[in-house]
C-alpha cells in the first residue's frame, strides 16, 4: 500500500485526499505510510552512495 500511495501522491500528484479516499486509510494513517516509505528509500539511496 505505501508504494501505491507514493505513486498516486507524487507520480500522478493527487491529493492525500483523494488518495485516502481512493485507498480507504485516513489522511492520518496516509501521512504516516508515506513518511515511512520515503524514510526508507532515502536510507536505502544513501547507503547505496556510500559503497
Amino acid at each position: 500500500m505505501q508504494r501505491q500511495a507514493i505513486r498516486l501522491l507524487k507520480l500522478r500528484e493527487m491529493s492525500l485526499k483523494e488518495v485516502a479516499t481512493a485507498s480507504g486509510m485516513s489522511i492520518a494513517s496516509l501521512k504516516v505510510a508515506t513518511h515511512r516509505v520515503l524514510m526508507s528509500l532515502r536510507k536505502m539511496l544513501t547507503d547505496r552512495s556510500d559503497t
